[in-house]
């Protein structure tokens, strides 16, 4: 780029040269994808007596409202103050921590040495991989097959090839803390413009898509080896089913008769060929690290129970253990739809006995937080608990796409609403599922 061109920008956008501590010029250009007529991109850092405070996006502090200034058809550029740059810095914000390690020739001005900065006081490994995975996510979603016009197919082309770059800048960050390559998957590109212009066209950018995809599960493997982040260390409980006639229970009471395993409960429904049937619920207690920790259980359950018909076990840790993910893009990002929050309500038989009254307040909780069912559910079973002899009904709230805190703002609200409309609830436990085998048992 032109040098000679800046004072003149600057003098267009009313900035005082000796106002600016840093620019840096990034985009296609570095990272060998341009054209030649591609716009310039450039990120300029100012002292302001007036600094606005960043206004992030409320599902995560990464991505924030933001103006790209277009000037004469040839530049973008991004203004950041000097503190509102380090903000961003300490939040790993890719576009400007990748501004920070570009070769000499494309740092414009350097005043304040931002990289020392930020390797002194800011970079983190989870949040590096947390933003790299978000950018991916975010990307991903533009594309949609049932939308996919001519007008929008190069800006989501573009921005598919974004969410692979920043994956790789990650990696190079964690294991070098530096970007040391801006061209490493420079080639991807290339292979993806190759995949899109091969006919038939009108299939092209669903080809892309399944070629990002693969490279998207394989750039975030390798994120995952480096920075594990799926990790829960604390308390578990093994919930264990059997099919079980009379027989079957009283060889297990003997089996469980001074041991860590507890009869939990019973529940009666209805098999696949619509015999009544019943199913006995087996719990032991374990402390330790997941996924370790799942070998460890699988391996004592099926040899202490090798001579019964196990037919589903459901891992659960304690919300409150080390590592359950808090928020909502943490759970999105790093975890499968197959673990999510579950929390289980004992009620009282001449309330509501077959759970429609507490459906009705999950749906209108629902309604009001536009909540869909791939969001809660709401399980009904009948269960007689072995204690005491009595028979419960028990219902189970799933909440899949959020993180502890608001599933727990959320049972909450479901307790508070339930009391209101005369609707006592006891929460009997609320978990973590973390391993699932034969999720399909489950009744609604």
């Amino acid at each position: 780029m032109d040098r000679s061109a800046i004072p003149l920008i600057l003098q267009t956008l009313n900035l005082k040269e000796e106002d600016v501590t840093n620019i840096y010029h990034h985009g296609s250009w570095i990272y060998g994808t341009n054209s030649p007529t591609s716009d310039r991109d450039l990120l300029i850092v100012t002292r302001s007596l007036n600094n606005i405070p960043l206004k992030f996006w409320s599902d995560f502090d990464y991505f924030h409202d933001f103006q790209c200034l277009k000037l004469w058809d040839q530049y973008d550029i991004g203004i950041y103050t000097t503190e509102n740059f380090e903000i961003l810095l300490e939040k790993n914000y890719l576009i400007c921590v990748q501004c920070i390690f570009l070769p000499d020739e494309f740092i414009l001005k350097n005043e304040i040495d931002f990289k020392s900065i930020y390797l002194e006081k800011y970079c983190n490994t989870i949040r590096i991989k947390l933003g790299a995975f978000y950018e991916m996510y975010r990307d991903w979603k533009l594309y949609k097959p049932e939308n996919n016009s001519l007008s929008r197919r190069d800006y989501i082309f573009k921005h598919l090839f974004h969410g692979l770059r920043y994956l790789d800048f990650a990696e190079q960050l964690i294991q070098t803390q530096s970007i040391h390559n801006y061209k490493r998957v420079t080639y991807i590109f290339d292979q993806m413009k190759a995949i899109r212009d091969e006919p038939p066209i009108n299939s092209s950018m669903e080809r892309v898509a399944e070629f990002v995809n693969l490279k998207s599960i394989e750039f975030r493997s390798k994120l995952d080896v480096l920075v594990p982040t799926n990790i829960i260390k604390g308390s578990f409980e093994a919930m264990i089913t059997f099919n079980c006639n009379d027989n079957n229970i009283e060889n297990l009471e003997k089996l469980c008769n001074n041991t860590k395993y507890k009869f939990i409960l019973i529940h009666s429904g209805i098999d696949q060929d619509k015999n009544k049937s019943e199913q006995l619920i087996v719990s032991s207690q374990y402390h330790g690290e997941y996924p370790l920790i799942i070998r460890q259980i699988e391996q004592e359950i099926y040899h202490d129970f090798k001579d019964f018909n196990i037919v589903r076990l459901q891992i659960e840790s304690l919300v409150s253990n080390e590592g359950v993910p808090e928020g909502f893009t943490e759970k999105k990002l790093f975890w499968n739809r197959s673990n999510y929050f579950a929390f289980y309500y004992l009620i009282p038989l001449e309330k509501d006995g077959k759970g429609e009254n507490l459906k009705k307040i999950v749906n209108t909780y629902r309604s009001k937080h536009r909540f869909n069912s791939d969001n809660i559910d709401l399980l009904h079973n009948e269960f007689k608990q072995t204690i005491d002899n009595n028979l419960h009904y028990i219902s189970i709230m799933r909440l899949f796409n959020v993180g502890r805190e608001k599933a727990l703002v959320i049972n909450d609200e479901i307790i508070e609403n339930s009391n209101r409309n005369n609707l006592p609830l006891t929460l009997m436990k609320s978990a973590f599922i973390v391993y699932e085998k034969n999720i399909g048992l489950n009744h609604k």
